[in-house]
């Protein structure tokens, strides 16, 4: 995801389009928050203490990179043509909601306070809502079941509201799209799959283990054949037809089959320092300073991944450790 963002605004011309959007970022974090978050309901059903966990991972470090964010703009030089008392009834709603961008900040770097955090809200009402599934449905018994059933509900709620924009000539651009665009229910399908693989994750364990080449082999066929039909092979498009979620599907397989394989790696790449989620929040209001202040050369994008990776460290280790080890019976300390 980081990568993408870099190289649509630092003009880096790696011509790799293809491959952002067959190992799109945002449906693999999605699978992956759907796998580990009923995994933490699990090991903690307390409702309180389940979702006050959540906001201590979260929370954190979304208000630092907005602060950071309100910062760096500050000392941009931007001119923020609105009132004081208006601009900080924004900053606090953001703080809550992370999503609006009002006009007067379209020409700062690449146009919004901070862009990715739009990912936080759909986050939030998983969170929510992992309880109240739990307390619906029979997961103990019939979880394979219940989670294909609103898979496939999912689906088909998503392609029926598409036809109806569609046939109403609601433009993808308008306001309303927009909302539903980055609203939980796009976004349900990769969630269930990843719930799916949890509650399945012994038969998928014997299942991919050690076959991740044959599965990745896999998915990029299914992804060139849909492209070379010229059907919808991106899974966060926005078309009507149910091709992209056999690529979805597809691409679920290939990251778990990764899990399973080299379950290590991680480890001995970064020696369990996991920057992923500083990484995502820091690294658009640094690329949006250096875009306004310096441009968007690719040398310019190398500086600013230098400096993302050095605020990512420092809170890491000062801030969200420390959050981290105020969480109660968590899986994660």
């Amino acid at each position: 995801m980081v990568l993408n963002h870099y190289n649509s605004y630092f003009h880096f011309k790696f011509d790799f389009a293809w491959c952002f959007e067959a190992f799109s970022g945002v449906p693999i974090f999605l699978f992956i928050t759907g796998f580990f978050i009923p995994m933490s309901f699990e090991h903690n059903p307390k409702v309180f203490q389940f979702l006050r966990n959540r906001c201590l991972k979260i929370f954190p470090e979304m208000w630092a990179s907005i602060f950071l964010s309100v910062i760096l703009m500050l000392l941009s030089g931007y001119e923020i043509r609105a009132s004081i008392s208006s601009f900080m009834l924004y900053v606090l709603s953001y703080l809550i909601y992370p999503l609006y961008t009002p006009e007067y900040l379209r020409g700062y770097g690449a146009g919004t306070l901070n862009g990715v955090l739009w990912i936080i809200p759909v986050q939030l009402c998983f969170y929510a809502a992992i309880p109240v599934l739990y307390k619906i449905f029979d997961f103990k018994r019939r979880s394979s079941i219940w989670l294909l059933l609103l898979f496939i509900f999912s689906i088909a709620f998503n392609s029926l509201v598409y036809e109806v924009f569609y046939s109403c000539g609601i433009s993808e651009s308008g306001a309303l799209a927009k909302a539903y665009k980055w609203s939980i229910f796009v976004h349900c399908p990769m969630l269930i799959l990843g719930m799916f693989f949890f509650k399945n994750r012994e038969r998928m364990h014997r299942l991919l283990i050690g076959k991740f080449p044959l599965v990745l082999a896999v998915h990029l066929c299914i992804f060139f054949a849909l492209h070379c039909l010229g059907l919808p092979n991106y899974p966060l498009g926005q078309e009507s037809g149910y091709f992209k979620y056999i690529v979805m599907v597809s691409l679920a397989f290939c990251v778990f089959s990764a899990g399973y394989s080299m379950p290590k790696l991680g480890r001995k790449l970064l020696g369990g320092f996991d920057l992923s989620y500083a990484l995502y929040v820091y690294h658009m209001p640094i690329a949006n300073f250096v875009i306004y202040v310096f441009g968007s050369g690719w040398e310019y994008g190398v500086l600013s991944a230098f400096a993302v990776v050095g605020v990512s460290v420092l809170s890491k280790k000062y801030l969200e450790d420390y959050f981290v080890r105020l969480k109660k019976n968590s899986l994660r300390r």
